[in-house]
């Protein structure tokens, strides 16, 4: 069996550790034509094969990574997506609530996965610790891009609670006009690069109002930076409460999450964080992968 990869290949894209992982089992191939099975990784990927004219010439495994409507921009473009996940031989997806979503478009056979962090594991050969000595207080990331509205409401918090020596550091495609003195605003940076920071990090926020996993939290934990996220269905279903939650955009309640972390009224236990995080290495979500690959195919 040989598995090609169709999909968005951006500096951050999880197709890169899922490739690393097939390469491993020696189940790879850059080839369409050698290829037995294409995993069409989101949306592009799927378009990108009914272009090349693949559907009924090979297997074809969709992954849905969000909620379909929101990724897409027009009524044409959603009769169409649905349409070839239901020409599809096998649907992935990330998370129970995507799979819930599907059930509205009458797909109701489709299997949670989830997505791989994509990190340097080189630098991830033991545990992350946390501990207060981090240098940096706070830092956001996006692969595709930040959701500024939630990134503002941020930093008028941070700017209300007057936070002494406070750094915040956001990483992605973006930048963001600001006024906080403390705030720092990055392009892309490499994997290596954004491990070391998430590393140095004390806090990483990720204020989504809607996702379909959220890697950004699972990559933090795994170096050891307390995660801070809207109390979203997604979030509640990865995380439970081990990590700190608050009111979708709701400037106040972000302001008590910050603070019961500075006053450590929030009890942070990132062992048990861990235990979620790790559900989601790229060994193990590719072998999810695989195992239904070879149960449905």
């Amino acid at each position: 069996m040989k598995i090609y990869l169709s999909g968005f290949r951006g500096p951050w894209s999880q197709l890169h550790a899922i490739e690393y992982e097939l390469k491993k089992k020696k189940l790879y191939t850059h080839s369409l034509e050698h290829a037995d099975i294409i995993y069409c990784h989101g949306i592009n990927g799927l378009f990108d094969v009914k272009r090349k004219g693949l559907f009924n010439k090979k297997k074809i495994v969709a992954k849905v990574l969000d909620i379909p409507e929101r990724d897409l921009g027009n009524e044409l473009e959603l009769i169409q997506y649905r349409a070839l996940l239901q020409k599809s031989d096998l649907i992935l997806t990330n998370t129970n609530f995507v799979s819930s979503q599907l059930k509205e478009w009458e797909i109701l056979d489709s299997h949670v996965v989830g997505d791989p962090a994509n990190l340097d594991w080189k630098m991830l050969d033991q545990d992350a610790i946390f501990d207060n000595s981090r240098k940096i207080d706070f830092i956001s990331y996006g692969r595709v891009s930040h959701p500024l509205k939630r990134i503002r409401l941020a930093m008028k918090a941070f700017d209300e609670l007057q936070l002494d020596d406070m750094q915040y550091h956001i990483f992605g495609p973006e930048t963001i006009d600001h006024w906080h003195p403390d705030i720092y605003f990055n392009g892309y940076l490499t994997l290596t690069d954004l491990t070391k920071k998430l590393l140095e990090a004390k806090c990483t926020l990720a204020p989504s109002a809607f996702e379909g996993l959220g890697l950004c939290p699972i990559e933090s934990v795994l170096c050891g930076s307390v995660p801070i996220v809207a109390d979203i269905p997604v979030m509640k279903e990865v995380w439970g409460k081990t990590i700190p939650m608050f009111k979708v955009d709701d400037k106040e309640d972000f302001k008590r999450v910050i603070m019961s972390l500075i006053d450590k009224s929030f009890k942070w236990d990132l062992s048990k964080a861990l235990i979620r995080a790790r559900r989601y290495t790229p060994h193990r979500v590719a072998n999810r992968i695989l195992k239904r690959i070879e149960e449905n195919i």
